[in-house]
């Protein structure tokens, strides 16, 4: 059940977190503000939720990031970071006078 719940926090919030992410210029703040990203949306927090899906109280004191290493979620920066590489190779394979890479 654990690994189907993962898989639907990945499906259902972090690709609503990260749309777009390819147009982002990544600087150190964005980049801060995506692994902390422990606020609210639509009143629900969201570590609050991984650590519902693994069974962590909040009284167990455990950091978010060991709770994003037990669940095996990378950084929202890095997931951010990889978008961003994979869309630049797209646009590199293009020919040199498309658009989208005479914009780049």
């Amino acid at each position: 059940m654990t690994y189907t719940m993962l898989r639907i926090y990945n499906a259902a919030v972090l690709s609503v977190l990260l749309y777009g992410a390819v147009t982002w210029s990544l600087t150190g703040t964005l980049s801060s503000r995506l692994d902390g990203f422990d606020g609210w949306i639509l009143g629900i927090q969201i570590l609050g939720i991984l650590r519902w899906i693994l069974g962590i109280h909040w009284r167990d004191l455990v950091s978010n990031e060991t709770v994003q290493a037990i669940a095996g979620q990378p950084p929202a920066s890095s997931l951010a970071a990889r978008r961003w590489v994979r869309w630049y190779g797209h646009v590199l394979r293009l020919p040199p006078h498309h658009s989208s890479r005479a914009i780049l």
